[in-house]
């Protein structure tokens, strides 16, 4: 049963993702609804990127799921790359005192790698952003909204689901 539910869940990112007419509603004032289209989504420059996944990477909740203690080889943290997140935008970007490993799907298919943090959403509107991490060896997602300050971003939500 919960395979067919982590089933059901991966179609319905992969198909949210994926979609060519991307829409979304954001109210405005006067409490209309104006639709979204996928050219008003915002460009997350990539000297943010890093900043943003520091704050996720760091969130005081996913810590207890890391289990560096028992586990040591899930240290270096892996994460796999998608889109803009990347060697490059995630440069330099360290978890337990480490550089973090941006890894392949290959990669985790060629070496049957579980112990990465993947992306399962970046939507990025509005000065916020919607950002879903999943990390197989503990089976958890991970749902952030971040919000643009004047200077920096922040968490302004987070949950983490079990299976």
């Amino acid at each position: 049963m919960k395979n067919i539910i982590k089933i059901l869940i991966i179609i319905l990112i992969s198909t949210s993702c994926n979609s060519q007419d991307r829409t979304a509603t954001r109210t405005n004032e006067n409490r209309n609804q104006i639709p979204l289209n996928k050219n008003q989504y915002d460009k997350i420059p990539l000297s943010e990127i890093k900043e943003i996944f520091k704050l996720a990477i760091d969130l005081p909740e996913l810590q207890q799921y890391f289990h560096t203690d028992q586990f040591p080889a899930r240290v270096p943290l892996k994460i796999l790359e998608f889109g803009d997140v990347n060697e490059n935008s995630l440069k330099g970007l360290m978890k337990f005192k480490q550089p973090i490993n941006l890894i392949t799907k290959e990669e985790i298919e060629n070496n049957q790698i579980q112990d990465y943090l993947g992306v399962g959403d970046w939507s990025p509107v509005n000065g916020k952003l919607r950002l879903q991490l999943y990390y197989p060896i503990e089976g958890i997602t991970i749902n952030y909204m971040f919000e643009k300050g004047s200077k920096s971003w922040k968490i302004i939500d987070s949950v983490i689901f079990e299976e």
